[in-house]
């Protein structure tokens, strides 16, 4: 019964992500958009706004195949024990995903030692669920 319920809670995470991304992506304004190499690139879209915090940190960026609907979603969720990172530009894994068909979207959060736990899962959770 529990294998049941987590399964079920997985793919209703899934499916608030895949609709959150459906709805970010028809939200923004042609002039956000930019293309290179056939990806179409969304920076720097603010998924929460939070006093004080550099907007930076409460961003994602997306990228898009140029053409084709309901593709599946990567969220990537940059390494840096919650210290440091960031984003990031266009990479080859970036473009192998795109290439491959997938939406993928790279997300930046808060870092230590300005934000303690669980401001950084609570940024991730944000930016998955707004």
């Amino acid at each position: 019964m529990a294998k049941n319920s987590m399964r079920n809670t997985k793919y209703f995470a899934l499916f608030i992500i895949y609709i959150v991304i459906f709805n970010l992506l028809f939200m923004l304004p042609i002039s956000a958009q930019e293309t290179f190499n056939g990806i179409r690139i969304f920076k720097d879209i603010p998924y929460t706004v939070i006093k004080d915090v550099d907007p930076n940190f409460t961003s994602l960026d997306i990228y898009t195949p140029l053409t084709g609907e309901h593709f599946p979603v990567i969220v990537f969720i940059h390494r840096g024990s919650w210290v440091l990172g960031d984003k990031g530009r266009l990479n080859e894994k970036i473009k192998s995903f795109v290439k491959a068909n997938y939406v993928y979207i790279s997300i930046n959060y808060r870092l230590s030692p300005d934000a303690q736990h669980p401001l950084h899962a609570v940024d991730v959770a944000k930016a998955v669920t707004q």
